[in-house]
C-alpha cells in the first residue's frame, strides 16, 4: 500500500526571542495561548532534527533551580537557550541551513511511525513522508539561526514553548 506525502502540521513548538534584561526566564504565562510566535515549528519537524538539537545545553524555566541545565528541547514544556547553549545551536543551524540549500524545491523527509485504523498493529504501520517546501524550511532555519546568533552574544535568550 502506498501512502501519500503529508504536510507537517500541529501541534507546534513556538520560539520567541527576548532581551536578557527585558523579561525573566520564568515570565512566560502570557505567551502560552498565543499563536503568533515569530517561529512556529511543527512537532514532526522538530522531532526530525531532535538528534542534533539534543547537543544543545538548555535550561528549563519551570524548574526552581534555573542553574540546572539539560540538553535539547522539552517537548511538552518550556526551554531556554541562552549564551551557554546558543553558540552550539547557532553552529548546528548554520550547517542545517547550508545542507538544505542543496535540496530539491520540494523535500521529502521521514516522518513518524504511524498505523492505519482500525488495526493499530505495530507491524502494519509505516513511516509518514513529510513534504516540505525548501523555501519554507530554509526560512525557518534562517530565523532560528538569527535568534541563536543574538543569544550567543549574551544580550538575548530564546524561549521555546513546547506543544
Amino acid at each position: 500500500m502506498s501512502h501519500r506525502p503529508v504536510q507537517p502540521s500541529g501541534p507546534y513548538h513556538d520560539f520567541w526571542i527576548f532581551a536578557e534584561s527585558a523579561r525573566a526566564y520564568s515570565d512566560y504565562d502570557d505567551l502560552l495561548s498565543r499563536k503568533d510566535a515569530p517561529v512556529r515549528v511543527p512537532d514532526d519537524l522538530l522531532r526530525y532534527f531532535n538528534d542534533c538539537f539534543n547537543w544543545i545545553p538548555t535550561l528549563n524555566p519551570a524548574v526552581s533551580n534555573q542553574k540546572q541545565t539539560g540538553l535539547g528541547f522539552n517537548y511538552y514544556g518550556l526551554t531556554i537557550v541562552n549564551k551557554q547553549g546558543a553558540e552550539n545551536w547557532e553552529r548546528i543551524l548554520f550547517h542545517l541551513k547550508e545542507l538544505y540549500q542543496g535540496a530539491p524545491d520540494l523535500i521529502h523527509l521521514t516522518g513518524p511511525w504511524t498505523t492505519d485504523p482500525p488495526t493499530h498493529s505495530s507491524t502494519a504501520g509505516y513511516y509518514e513522508v513529510l513534504e516540505i517546501k525548501k523555501t519554507w524550511i530554509i526560512s525557518v532555519l534562517t530565523t532560528l539561526h538569527e535568534f541563536a546568533r543574538q543569544a550567543s552574544t549574551g544580550s538575548h535568550y530564546v524561549l521555546h514553548l513546547g506543544m
